[in-house]
């Protein structure tokens, strides 16, 4: 080569020759030289990519994409994995932020960026909205959904005289209800931000549970019979007396009396009514007319015809010349006889 160049030197025409050779030769070396210097990108296999973009997220760079369609395509792609695969529920479906695709910009012929196609780029950001704080790229959806919630029954308490006083029973158990109940569901990148109610149905009344505490008074126990009074003898003309019995039917109840006794000698004293009195018959009472035809049991019929300062429960009987103090004072029950 050296040689053909120094033949070529002494003569004009070799002269120009040298120069169109060194001249191609320059231009060759220039191209090649231009040809490896030129930026590109890389896919994670080493291939190389001279045209990449870069998808951004509210102008923030995301990732590094192999061509302009490919970065367009990864918007479609999030929507069809938030929205599912119903074309409508992808449109209808709000993102929250703004994806742009814009032209990568080589700031050094040296860095080799890695990047993905569209389908890779759409699986890095979901990793990075699943592992980040706070989603990269969000996206809202909406939905309805029901569930069947409990409906505690209710306890009611109840008096009832049927039953007796301070005794407790349930008549009737309870039973819980069921009522259905429809949300109305935001989620931003399918998990649930907020949910509210917006319609209720109930579906089963729940039933009340039933308590009744007895009212009923118990029945009073009986009256013990009083004893019939004793038999007196009179002391001074050795007289006695035997109570007269009888069948109350068809008498007027009064009440049950403390039953005294009095006396003075007979004939001898008008009672108040203007009537000697007549001993184990007349009576003296306050309350009832002169007159008045009582049965007291145990004593037998009398009649008022005295008065004296006596209770209002209180019977004084006349007995002639016997002895008060071996009458004693029992409690009779006393009829009134018409």
């Amino acid at each position: 080569m050296i040689d053909f160049c120094k033949r070529q030197t002494s003569t004009k025409e070799g002269q120009i020759k040298i120069t169109l050779l060194f001249s191609i030769l320059f231009i060759c070396a220039a191209v090649v030289g231009m040809t490896f210097a030129q930026p590109y990108a890389v896919y994670a296999t080493g291939e190389r990519v001279t045209d990449p973009w870069v998808v951004n997220v509210d102008g923030v760079p995301v990732a590094v994409v192999d061509s302009k369609a490919a970065g367009e395509s990864v918007e479609t792609g999030l929507r069809m994995h938030y929205a599912g695969s119903d074309f409508e529920a992808q449109q209808e479906i709000e993102m929250v932020n703004e994806i742009t695709v814009t032209k990568y910009d080589f700031e050094d012929a040296n860095t080799h960026p890695v990047v993905m196609n569209g389908a890779d780029a759409v699986s890095y950001i979901i990793g990075l909205n699943e592992t980040s704080e706070s989603p990269v790229v969000g996206f809202k959806t909406t939905r309805y959904t029901s569930a069947e919630e409990e409906i505690p029954f209710d306890t009611v308490e109840m008096e009832d005289d049927g039953f007796a006083l301070g005794e407790t029973q349930v008549t009737q158990e309870g039973e819980n209800g069921a009522m259905e109940t429809t949300y109305f569901e935001t989620l931003l990148n399918g998990k649930v931000i907020s949910s509210v109610a917006v319609d209720q149905t109930v579906t089963k009344e729940p039933v009340d549970k039933v308590v009744v505490t007895g009212t009923k008074e118990p029945e009073p126990e009986p009256e013990p019979e009083e004893e019939p009074a004793q038999t007196s003898s009179s002391s001074g003309s050795g007289s006695s007396y035997t109570p007269t019995s009888a069948s109350t039917d068809g008498m007027e109840y009064l009440g049950t009396y403390t039953i005294s006794a009095y006396n003075f000698a007979e004939g001898h004293y008008a009672t108040a009514s203007g009537a000697y009195p007549t001993p184990y018959r007349t009576v003296a009472m306050n309350g009832l007319p002169f007159g008045t035809e009582l049965y007291i049991e145990g004593v037998g019929y009398v009649v008022v015809q005295d008065r004296g300062g006596l209770p209002a429960d209180w019977i004084d009987l006349h007995i002639g010349n016997d002895s008060c103090s071996s009458w004693g004072m029992p409690r009779c029950k006393v009829y009134i006889v018409h």
